[in-house]
């Protein structure tokens, strides 16, 4: 699984909240990953980047860890295809993981996916620190929703 670790954490450092921790997991976040079998290179790197507040990336937001949790069990549908919601883009996408190869993209919000979540996620970036990099650069050099990466295809 790709991840591009020191991507993630250069852009993450920029963008922290003043007074933001990172690091310090619950037991219950713990465990949940576990119980998921998200796979562990991801589980470290937001075990010790992820941060007790949002963290911008581009327009959108990366959610903290609790959120992340909340997320994934109200949309049971995408984790059983393999599909981490990890954020939010400014027009409400699911910033979106895919835990087999950590290719990273959005999953729309205007379609009901819960039947097949995987034909309404399109991947933009090879891995979560490629994307959030992207997604910083002034102007984005990736799309920054579900729509704009549909018609990028075309």
């Amino acid at each position: 699984m790709r991840i591009d670790k020191d991507e993630f954490v250069k852009i993450v450092s920029l963008n922290l909240r003043k007074n933001s921790r990172t690091g310090v997991w619950s037991k219950e976040t713990e465990s949940w990953y576990a119980r998921h079998e998200i796979p562990w290179e991801l589980v470290e790197l937001f075990r010790t980047y992820n941060s007790s507040s949002e963290i911008s990336a581009g327009a959108g937001t990366l959610f903290e860890e609790s959120r992340i949790v909340r997320w994934n069990d109200d949309f049971p549908e995408a984790l059983n295809t393999r599909l981490l919601i990890v954020g939010s883009a400014p027009n409400g996408d699911h910033i979106t993981i895919d835990l087999n190869t950590g290719g990273t993209g959005y999953l729309s919000h205007e379609h009901d996916w819960r039947g097949n979540t995987r034909e309404f996620f399109v991947v933009v970036s090879p891995s979560i620190g490629r994307f959030v990099a992207d997604l910083s650069s002034d102007p984005p050099t990736i799309p920054e929703d579900y729509w704009e990466a549909i018609r990028a295809r075309s």
